[in-house]
């Protein structure tokens, strides 16, 4: 697998916030930045390479200050892929600099078959990140602790390839997702049937994993037509923010981990 890591300029001109080397105005002298790009540069000099960025739709914000995101893989687990091998670890690093929430890194795992980053929803895979003089030492320890992750993720999604779902368990899964997707009232509008359907041949089957895998992806995507209860036909929206795909991400994730523990 090549990977292409983006260079300083790519990475601003994806997420301008991550540039940004002062807090917003309307924060106190208290108030201490986590420099985004400082961030990249010390998780390049350990082999994690950033691959992707974006930030939060704008609107009416300064487009310097909101929630950015960016993806790292390290070089080691990209080598170590090969023609069977379905996706490989990623780090997600989030930050924003206007006080709304704490840098954080987390855990997740690319598949390279829908292009979709999966994060895993667990505490283990998961870390703040508080820039209090000793920015590169914190980021380094998080990120190792993280690393030592690796194995487990990969045993756990190993082991829910073998898990297999009747097709009630799969619409019970869906039926649990969409409400973790849109919540208890809006969730009613899409049936779970929808959320199973095979954008893919590699997707087909009926492991949890490829469940959760179609469903994440259905569920992310949107693109499908359902009916509110008025009998009115409504679209699915794709979901694009940040805070909202990692949290639905996460808990997916988790809730996945949760059956698996069922069964």
């Amino acid at each position: 697998m090549r990977m292409e890591s983006l260079n300083h300029r790519q990475l601003v001109a994806a997420a301008p916030a991550i540039g940004t080397k002062e807090p917003h105005k309307s924060r106190s002298k208290r108030y201490v930045l986590v420099n985004s790009m400082k961030v990249v540069d010390t998780l390049q000099e350990i082999g994690y390479m950033p691959v992707e960025a974006q930030q939060d739709h704008h609107q009416k914000r300064d487009p310097h200050f909101i929630r950015h995101a960016i993806t790292f893989r390290h070089r080691d687990w990209v080598r170590d892929v090969t023609k069977k091998t379905e996706g490989v670890p990623q780090l997600l690093f989030m930050n924003s600099h206007n006080g709304m929430r704490k840098a954080s890194l987390r855990m997740g795992y690319y598949r390279f078959f829908c292009l979709n980053g999966l994060v895993v929803g667990t505490d283990l895979a998961h870390a703040s990140v508080r820039h209090i003089g000793h920015l590169a030492e914190e980021v380094i320890g998080a990120t190792m602790t993280l690393a030592e992750n690796v194995g487990p993720l990969m045993a756990q999604i190993d082991s829910w390839r073998l898990i297999k779902l009747t097709a009630k368990q799969q619409l019970n899964f869906a039926r649990h997702a969409a409400v973790l997707r849109w919540g208890e009232d809006s969730a009613q509008m899409y049936g779970p049937g929808v959320l199973l359907e095979s954008r893919r041949k590699e997707d087909e089957g009926n492991s949890l994993w490829r469940v959760m895998n179609r469903v994440q992806e259905n569920a992310m995507k949107g693109g499908f037509n359902g009916a509110n209860s008025d009998g009115r036909k409504v679209r699915a929206r794709s979901l694009h923010g940040i805070s909202q795909a990692t949290h639905f991400n996460a808990e997916l994730w988790s809730y996945t981990a949760s059956v698996a523990r069922g069964l």
